[in-house]
């Protein structure tokens, strides 16, 4: 009997034992994917390839690419294998297909390898679909398919190949294996596995050498890529790689890894280094200066390397003072030994070498605002770039200076607000202060000679303004002794203060009239008849008096004052003189008729009172007529007319007035049998007019009249005949009621007692709500009493009423209030 054998390929999980066992199949799990081959164990023919049999199947077929498909190649090498066959794959074929394209059909060697090439020249594509088929010599059948990727990386260099360097870097696919051999020697020098970056760094056991050569070996999948016979080129020269300015104090560069690096300024070493690994070093020096030359000079091997020279830059100068219009210096901070110089509109106004502490001082002319500076500094060569500044307006000299005396302690002026003052005197300062917001300053100085010269300046924000100088010199003269001057006054006098030479009359500013003083204190008269503005009252003038030198003295103000008038006393028929007072400076006082004819001059006597002879003039005979007093000063002014009337003998008598309370409405009183007119007066000044009934009796309406709501007011009443002739005068005083002083009451008492103040003629007791229960009895000695009984609001004790007094006029008091007793 032939026994028929099925083959069957399928997929199970990688590591499943497959037994064929008669007719039974059994599965063992595992944990991946695989193909496998379903295999029988019966005896199978000897030569299944020349037999036109079914051969029995070996196990375990498998194809395997040296390397995975990728783009660019243009043949595929590989190897196939079983097991458990002890005739071998040999005589199999391998066939592979792009597509649908079949491209070449391999022969499969004894030892199981197989190569092909594509025809034409055809290479793969990145994205082409490739199938391998493998047909074992036994029959079985194997497909494989692939897709091919992109084109394997040939890993670059970025590093340059030279001597000293310990440190390659570069980029290749990620995952590619890189090692760097010595060619000549064949060790390997180092070795890395590209990151995910792609890009690597291989850090060589040791360093190149020149005329060595070292390969490059890339793998990844099976692709291979070799660079060999790379020469190592000599050292890198040095490089500076720093800035070098003015004043630095590191200097970094580059050279050959390793290296010993000296850096010189001219035949002058400077500063020493070690290279790293990668070349980089970094060396400390004294501060460098602008227009020096470097050189670095690296060594390694034995072999050294020399860089280019490297200048020192000169930066442009930063910290320049400003300049204004008082600016003659020009300040700041430079290259020490550097040459600064200061141009304007390109012509060189200034220079200056800049000193060992790094300071430069530059004289220059004054320049005008706005004009443009351009300021350099150089040095072996080198020139900075140019600072530019503007000159801007500087501040203006200090004014209003005050006169200093060889007494003075002090002097004031005005300047610009924050600057502050210096004053000078033989070049050295003798006082300092600030000005005032106000622009106003005072300097504290100790006392100097006369003759001393001062020189007054003010700075700020670094500018100092041009010196105002002034000369001490002697006390400065009193100011002129004014007499008072009066509307009308022909001369104006005034007393010249000792050491004046000049007096000079100022209006407005100006000066008026000047006159020379021949002798100490010596008086002047300033004839001023024809200055109208002297003959207008409130009009202010100025006198101020001049030394030997020209110097004004301190100043005497003056006001134009109008004669005081004459105050007239009442002049009663037949008295012997018309009497009054007069005001200071009056000289004369004279006595005019109704019509304006001098009559007489009279007598002032020490006091300011004075008299005039009148018994024996006729124009002073009749009652009603008046006449007129005028005052003259020493200098001539004449007063206002001051008029008088001639008035009866004997005056009516004063008014009588009824005691006024301030809660009074009305100030009633009598008058004499001849009074046609009442009048009420408060400070002199007839405030009122009121009313006289046919009884005498008069009554003034008041109630609107403040100034008599307060107590103790003075006030006074007068009346007038038919000729207006005043009466005797009547004063008084505002008066108020005090409230009465109740003695303690209790429940069940029949009175209510106290006592009132003087003119209370009338009490009354209130509820506590302030309703009206009962009036009482006032005595003459001041006692009242109030009956009580019967009163229902009385009888609670803790309860409350009050007591008020009343005067004759109905004027009450306040309340005093009262609590109940038990």
């Amino acid at each position: 009997m032939k026994l028929k054998y099925k083959v069957m390929a399928t997929t199970f999980l990688a590591g499943t034992c497959v037994y064929l066992l008669g007719e039974t199949l059994s599965l063992e799990p595992s944990t991946a994917k695989a193909s496998v081959v379903l295999e029988s164990t019966n005896p199978i023919p000897q030569n299944p390839l020349t037999e036109n049999i079914i051969s029995p199947l070996g196990s375990g077929h498998y194809v395997a690419l040296d390397s995975s498909p990728r783009a660019g190649q243009t043949s595929v090498t590989g190897s196939i294998g079983m097991f458990f066959d002890p005739a071998g794959v040999s005589g199999s074929t391998v066939s592979i297909k792009i597509g649908s394209s079949n491209y070449f059909i391999a022969t499969v060697d004894a030892s199981g390898g197989f190569r092909g090439a594509f025809a034409a020249g055809y290479k793969l594509k990145q994205g082409d679909v490739m199938t391998v088929t493998v047909n074992f010599r036994d029959g079985y059948n194997l497909t494989e398919t692939y897709i091919v990727s992109a084109a394997f990386m040939t890993p670059t260099i970025e590093t340059e190949i030279r001597e000293g360097v310990s440190v390659l870097t570069g980029k290749a696919e990620a995952k590619t294996e890189i090692e760097i051999k010595d060619t000549e020697a064949g060790t390997n020098i180092g070795y890395v596995k590209v990151p995910s970056s792609g890009i690597w760094t291989v850090n060589l056991s040791t360093q190149l050498r020149e005329d060595r050569y070292i390969t490059v070996r890339a793998s990844l999948d099976g692709n291979v890529s070799n660079r060999e016979f790379i020469p190592v080129e000599a050292a890198i020269n040095p490089t500076i790689t720093s800035t070098l300015v003015n004043g630095s104090t590191t200097v970094s560069g580059m050279s050959a890894g390793g290296a010993n690096v000296e850096l010189w300024n001219d035949n002058v070493k400077i500063g020493t280094a070690t290279a790293n690994k990668l070349g980089n070093w970094s060396a400390t020096v004294q501060p460098l200066l602008g227009g020096d030359k470097l050189v670095a000079k690296a060594t390694l091997f034995d072999k050294m390397k020399e860089s280019t020279a490297y200048t020192v830059s000169l930066s442009k100068l930063e910290q320049v003072s400003s300049v204004t219009t008082n600016s003659t210096k020009v300040k700041g901070k430079g290259a020490v030994g550097a040459t600064v110089s200061v141009k304007e509109s390109n012509k060189e106004i200034g220079t200056g070498v800049v000193d060992e502490d790094g300071d430069f001082e530059i004289t220059i002319p004054k320049q005008t605002e706005g004009s443009k500076l351009s300021i350099t500094q150089s040095r072996k060569g080198t020139t900075s770039v140019a600072t530019e500044i503007t000159v801007a307006k500087g501040l203006d000299k200090v004014s209003e200076i005050s006169d200093v005396t060889k007494e003075s302690t002090s002097l004031t002026g005005k300047g610009s607000p924050e600057a502050t003052i210096s004053v000078k005197a033989k070049g050295v300062e003798i006082g300092t202060a600030k000005v005032a917001s106000t622009g106003e300053f005072t300097v504290n100085i100790a006392k100097q000679e006369e003759g001393t010269e001062l020189f007054i300046t003010q700075s700020k924000d670094g500018d100092e303004s041009e010196a105002t100088k002034i000369t001490v010199r002697d006390v400065q003269l009193n100011a002129p002794t004014i007499s008072t001057h009066y509307v009308g006054a022909t001369y104006l006098t005034v007393e010249a203060p000792e050491r004046a030479k000049k007096v000079m009359l100022r209006m407005d500013g100006k000066i008026i009239r000047t006159m020379d003083v021949t002798s100490s204190s010596q008086t002047l008269k300033f004839y001023v008849n024809d200055l109208p503005a002297l003959k207008i009252p409130g009009t202010t003038f100025e006198f101020v008096a001049q030394d030997s030198q020209g110097i004004d003295g301190e100043v005497a103000t003056g006001i134009v004052k109008e004669v005081p008038e004459p105050t007239l006393i009442t002049y009663k028929l037949g008295e012997v003189n018309i009497t009054g007072r007069v005001g200071t400076d009056i000289t004369r006082i004279s006595l005019y008729n109704k019509d304006g004819l001098l009559l007489r001059n009279g007598q002032i006597e020490a006091d300011g009172t004075f008299k005039i002879l009148a018994s024996n003039l006729p124009a002073l005979q009749v009652v009603g007529d008046t006449f007129s007093v005028r005052a003259t000063t020493a200098s001539g002014a004449i007063s206002e007319a001051v008029e008088g009337m001639i008035h009866p003998g004997v005056l009516s008598a004063a008014p009588t007035i009824v005691d006024y309370y301030v809660t009074d409405s009305y100030m009633t009183g009598k008058v004499a049998p001849n009074a046609a007119k009442v009048l009420l007066r408060i400070d002199g000044r007839n405030i009122r007019i009121g009313t006289i009934a046919t009884d005498g009796t008069f009554r003034i309406y008041t109630n609107d009249i403040t100034a008599l709501k307060e107590v103790g007011a003075q006030f006074e009443v007068v009346t007038q005949d038919a000729h207006n002739f005043y009466s005797e005068v009547a004063v008084g005083s505002t008066k108020f009621i005090e409230a009465p002083v109740v003695s303690p009451f209790r429940v069940g008492q029949s009175y209510i007692n106290g006592t009132v103040s003087q003119g209370v003629t009338r009490v009354s007791v209130n509820d506590k709500s302030g309703t009206l229960l009962r009036y009482g009895q006032v005595y003459e000695n001041g006692t009242f009493r109030i009956y009580a009984v019967g009163l229902e609001a009385l009888q609670t004790a803790g309860e409350t009423f009050s007591v008020q007094a009343y005067n004759a006029n109905g004027n009450r008091s306040e309340e005093t209030k009262v609590t109940i007793q038990p």
